[in-house]
């Protein structure tokens, strides 16, 4: 009974998609219209942000924050023990692929 149902549906959909409605070319025109409106208020918009962001930026004297985020990061940079930051770099894929491979074993076994 349901192979019935699917044929049938399978007949009406490929005929619906072969149907053509016509539509004066009404179609064709929206979609002319809809990439350069889009650009343009696309560029609109892009430009009272930037300005927004300048004037933002001037109102709150807002260099000053990152320059002092700057100095404070390159302060930071050279009071760190690197060779903390070495062991965590070289043993975290170390752990990575050794977990990976666990799990990659597992399931080796559980196909075969």
């Amino acid at each position: 009974m349901e192979d019935n149902k699917d044929i049938l549906l399978n007949k009406l959909f490929e005929e619906a998609a072969n149907t053509e409605i016509a539509d004066n070319g009404f179609t064709r025109q929206v979609m002319r219209r809809l990439p350069s409106r889009a650009q343009r208020y696309n560029r609109i918009w892009t430009g009272v942000c930037a300005s927004l962001a300048v004037f933002l930026l001037t109102y709150f004297k807002a260099w000053n924050y990152f320059l002092d985020v700057v100095i404070n990061t390159c302060c930071a940079f050279v009071n760190i023990n690197w060779l903390h930051i070495l062991a965590v770099i070289i043993l975290l894929p170390a752990a990575t692929m050794l977990i990976s491979s666990v799990f990659a074993i597992r399931e080796l076994k559980l196909q075969g």
